[in-house]
C-alpha cells in the first residue's frame, strides 16, 4: 500500500506541468487563472487516484502478470497506433519484437482459458 501512496503523489505532481500548460493567463483574470489551475490539478489528481485504485483492484481480482501483460499490450497498441496514425516508421527488428509479444500475449491467454490440466 505504500507504494500505491508514492504513485498517488507522483500521479498528482505529474499532472501539474500538464495542467499550468492548459490556463492561458494573458486572456484570464489572475483570481480566474488560479481557480481553474486549481481546479484542473484538483480534477487531474482525483483521476490519477481513481486510475490507481482501478489498477489495485485489477490486480486484486486477477494477477500482477495479468496487469504486466495489459501493459505490453498497450505498448504494442501505441507503437502500432504510431505507425498507422503518424506514418512513423519502424525496422524489421522492432518490428519482429513487436511480433514476439502479441504472440506472447497470445500464449499467455491460451494459458489462461486452458484447463487446469496443463500444470
Amino acid at each position: 500500500m505504500e507504494t500505491f501512496g508514492r504513485r498517488a503523489a507522483a500521479a498528482g505532481l505529474s499532472s501539474v506541468e500538464m495542467d499550468a500548460a492548459v490556463v492561458d493567463e494573458s486572456t484570464v483574470q489572475p483570481q480566474m487563472a488560479f481557480g481553474a489551475l486549481l481546479a484542473l490539478l484538483v480534477g487531474g489528481g482525483m483521476l490519477a487516484f481513481l486510475m490507481l485504485l482501478c489498477e489495485l483492484r485489477v490486480v486484486q481480482l486477477a494477477s500482477g502478470l495479468t496487469l504486466s501483460v495489459l501493459g505490453v499490450l498497450k505498448e504494442v497498441l501505441t507503437v502500432g497506433a504510431s505507425v498507422i496514425l503518424f506514418s512513423d516508421t519502424i525496422t524489421t527488428l522492432k518490428a519482429a519484437g513487436l511480433g514476439l509479444c502479441v504472440i506472447g500475449i497470445g500464449l499467455y491467454q491460451r494459458i489462461q482459458r486452458s484447463p487446469d490440466d496443463c500444470t
